[in-house]
């Protein structure tokens, strides 16, 4: 995408001063992208990394002061309807998105001793089903909303490696790395580009 100016993004997972979240709000904005991101301070405060409540409205204001315009919403995606109420929201408040960087999630360490349904669901749920439904609600307006030839992107935050300590985590997160490949064949012809990208290597 050559201009990054006035183009509206969606960035899930944006929870803590000190995540990737914010970190991606950041840059996008010091590019002129308008922002809208979620958060879900619940799993922050009981099984994250620690619930930051007054984070999210305090990132607003740091991302309007740099120029650009900017919105939140708390996000749970444990909710079979929340990828339509995130676009609902994302166009009642900034207008039609062309970016969405997927990169909230749901991380707790889970190895072969106490890896169970629950847990392995409720990675599932988060990681898959909501980033999936999200992703393809996002195409389908995008598809609705945007003149035909206007470049869109998808990118997905994923993860693999030799960790022992997070068995539910990387399957889930992995599995997202297999559904790159055909996700951007089928928007090509909306000129979506998806993409994966991790810590260490672009995928």
């Amino acid at each position: 995408m050559n201009s990054l100016k006035y183009k509206i993004a969606i960035v899930t997972g944006a929870s803590r001063s000190t995540g990737i979240g914010t970190a991606i709000c950041r840059s996008l904005a010091s590019q002129g992208v308008d922002i809208f991101f979620t958060h879900w301070h619940p799993f922050d405060e009981t099984e994250g990394n620690g619930g930051e409540k007054e984070w999210p409205d305090q990132l607003c204001a740091e991302l309007k002061s740099l120029g650009v315009r900017a919105s939140h919403m708390e996000a749970d995606f444990a909710n079979p309807e929340i990828s339509i109420k995130i676009m609902d929201q994302v166009e009642e408040s900034l207008g039609k998105a062309s970016i969405l960087i997927n990169n909230a999630a749901y991380c707790v360490p889970t190895n072969y001793q106490n890896l169970n349904i629950t847990s392995l669901d409720q990675h599932y749920v988060v990681n898959n089903r909501g980033t999936v439904l999200l992703s393809t609600e996002f195409a389908k307006r995008f598809e609705k909303n945007h003149p035909k030839g206007t470049p869109g992107r998808i990118i997905f935050m994923v993860s693999k490696g030799p960790d022992p300590n997070n068995l539910a985590y990387i399957l889930t997160k992995g599995a997202l790395i297999g559904l790159i490949e055909p996700l951007s064949v089928g928007l090509a012809p909306l000129h979506i580009t998806v993409n994966g990208f991790d810590r260490k290597r672009q995928t």
